[in-house]
């Protein structure tokens, strides 16, 4: 490739799993040959419900993060009887490493901890933590192991840091938190209300509206969009976002979002990159889209209407992508950079 660029060469492999209305949502990768997707997968073939599967480099393999019916617990998942494991849609993972897992249901957060042979799982509903609607949709992002932020619906946002809950109230009660992002100095949300669209940041202990769909403000090459994921790198002064459209926010210019190309054919629901110039992007109609630093590549491999991806994670030269197939099951797939 040129210089500052890297290649567009990838392969992929596609796995599917579970049943009829199985799903993936999220997707959290440590290494090549470890990553943890989440989800729901209906019974098939006499199989039990199951929320997880586990990635190990060669194969996927089913698994199952503990959920609990209890509000608040702290236990032991071996040998806790009141169990909802399988039976609850996970909807976000976030690993920092194999022993130290974040997780979230449409009712509770959940952290998974291994020291040598003790395992224990903390739990806490929304409500618990000064949430007081139901929270459903999770996303999740990390600065660092005390700087966790958890985003939904109702732009219901909580903060953990430190060992405390901190909500963040972002928005109206109808709004939906799409995807969040952060700097360790500032956090952006993009959040949907339907047709309504808006991009977020909260800084200085307050949240300010950068962008809505319906700003005047903005030229028509970006109105017809809708931003629902958001993607930054450390020492840059942009923030990417995605939907119908792609655009950049520059932190240090005028605070107007600029389209970079047109992509309205589309509808990205997620970008995750390790690097300015290695950046992939996936969503709707089973396509993915690569950025080496000077030009974007699609990778038709799996265009379908009948596919949604629903997130991604790269690691190094490894990227995986997870979501669903309509009237089919959950989908995994692995891409490995060939050159």
């Amino acid at each position: 490739p040129p210089p500052d660029t890297t290649s567009h060469e990838w392969e992929f492999t596609m796995y599917e799993v579970g049943g009829l209305s199985s799903t993936l949502e999220d997707v959290s990768a440590l290494s090549p040959d470890y990553a943890i997707a989440v989800g729901k997968m209906q019974e098939t073939g006499g199989l039990p419900r199951i929320n997880s599967y586990l990635w190990n480099g060669i194969s996927l393999h089913p698994m199952n993060l503990p959920i609990y019916a209890n509000d608040t617990v702290t236990i032991d998942p071996q040998n806790h009887p009141n169990t909802r494991i399988g039976e609850t849609l996970l909807n976000a993972v976030w690993a920092f490493r194999r022993d130290n897992i974040w997780y979230s249901t449409d009712g509770a957060i959940a952290h998974l901890t291994i020291r040598g042979r003790d395992t224990s799982v903390r739990q806490e509903t929304w409500k618990t933590i000064g949430i007081e609607k139901a929270f459903s949709g999770t996303r999740i992002w990390a600065n660092d192991t005390n700087e966790i932020y958890f985003a939904g619906l109702y732009s219901s946002v909580v903060k953990f840091a430190n060992g405390e809950w901190i909500p963040m109230h972002a928005g109206t009660e109808y709004e939906k938190a799409e995807d969040l992002f952060g700097t360790g100095k500032a956090l952006f949300l993009v959040t949907s209300r339907y047709p309504e669209s808006s991009f977020k940041m909260f800084r200085d202990g307050a949240w300010r509206t950068i962008w809505k769909i319906d700003d005047p403000s903005l030229s028509d090459s970006v109105f017809f969009g809708r931003p629902n994921a958001l993607w930054g790198f450390p020492g840059d002064d942009s923030v990417w976002l995605a939907g119908l459209w792609l655009g950049r926010y520059s932190k240090m210019g005028t605070g107007l979002v600029t389209p970079l190309f047109d992509i309205h054919r589309h509808g990205y629901t997620r970008i995750r990159g390790i690097s300015r110039n290695d950046v992939f992007f996936a969503g709707a109609d089973g396509l993915i889209t690569h950025y080496n630093g000077n030009t974007f590549h699609d990778f038709t491999e799996y265009m379908d209407q009948e596919i949604r991806f629903l997130s991604l994670s790269v690691v190094q030269d490894h990227v995986f992508i997870v979501g669903y197939r309509r009237w089919g099951g959950g989908v995994f797939i692995h891409g490995k950079r060939t050159r």
